[in-house]
């Protein structure tokens, strides 16, 4: 886990230079120089170009794009993002003091969007081609296709400018939340529905469906009772059906070759046949093997095989 960890965050940083670079790249084409910015702020007058010129020198503003987004990047790296051409007030002060308003939103958001895309996909998972499956559908499509900006402009024009119920921007008070609230649940909602009906649909399946059921160590793995779990095999199974399982076993821990990392998840032949004591042993057993299946699975292997029959 700790590794797996590691490289998705590793992942993350040629992800973090690319949006900074084109950040960076779109700031430096947006209209007015800023340096004369700045000289309009300090002096409380309109610059001469010679002032321009020169200010624009002593803030290298001359040098090419690569150079300065070498220098902003050097500085980036040791918490220097600059100072603000506008206001002067350091960049990493200003996203601080933000912060905390912008942590509350979001998370005020998410909430909103668990609220609704949880019931509406499950609710439409259960029960398919009804008004609530539709709604569910229907949400995740609008929503997924509605720029969040309009969904805001939208949701200001209707509840703070038309019917005065929320103010338009600020903060201090709980209305001053909702609308950004609103805003960002309605977006992420989108998506969310989206994976709750594929999740469900996908999970939910009629009793005695399956043929066979094929199964690995990661399905029960964390699962705290394996006798619930071959219950819930049976289940699935038809009359006649199969189930082949393969696991660990405890001996596992010794070759560190990959599985869990506890003995309580790891099964020895006498469990399982205790566990599955429904089903028609076909073979159970133990045994050793070289698994070449990626990094985190690889090499010798002592394993436990399942082959039962639903009667």
């Amino acid at each position: 886990m700790g590794r797996y960890l590691l490289r998705r965050l590793a992942y993350l940083i040629p992800v973090w230079l690319g949006i900074s670079f084109v950040a960076f790249a779109l700031a430096n084409l947006t209209p007015g120089d800023p340096a004369r910015l700045m000289l309009q702020r300090d002096l409380g007058r309109q610059p001469t170009g010679e002032e321009v010129a020169i200010a624009r020198e002593a803030l290298g503003l001359n040098d090419a794009y690569l150079v300065r987004y070498g220098r902003w990047l050097g500085g980036a790296v040791t918490g220097d993002l600059g100072a603000s051409y506008r206001t002067g007030e350091p960049v990493f002060g200003a996203l601080l003091a933000r912060f905390p308003n912008t942590f509350q939103i979001a998370v005020l958001g998410l909430l909103g969007a668990l609220l609704i895309a949880l019931p509406l996909g499950v609710l439409g998972a259960v029960w398919r081609n009804s008004p609530i499956d539709h709604l569910a559908r229907v949400l995740a499509l609008v929503g997924a296709a509605m720029p969040s900006y309009w969904v805001a402009y939208l949701l200001i024009l209707v509840f703070a400018v038309r019917l005065q119920l929320l103010p338009v921007a600020g903060r201090g008070t709980w209305q001053h939340y909702v609308l950004p609230s609103v805003t960002l649940g309605l977006a992420a909602s989108a998506r969310f529905v989206q994976a709750d009906l594929y999740a469900a649909r996908t999970a939910i399946a009629e009793p005695q469906a399956f043929d066979l059921v094929f199964v690995t160590w990661g399905a029960i793995g964390w699962l705290p009772d394996l006798a619930e779990w071959a219950r819930i095999v049976a289940w699935f199974l038809k009359p006649g059906g199969s189930l082949v399982l393969q696991g660990y076993t405890p001996r596992q821990l010794e070759y560190r070759t990959g599985g869990p990392p506890f003995v309580s998840h790891l099964y020895t032949p006498a469990l399982l046949r205790e566990a599955f004591a429904g089903l028609e042993i076909v073979e159970l057993r133990e045994y050793e093997a070289d698994l070449a299946e990626g990094k985190g699975h690889c090499g010798r292997s002592a394993l436990v095989g399942l082959v039962a029959r639903k009667p």
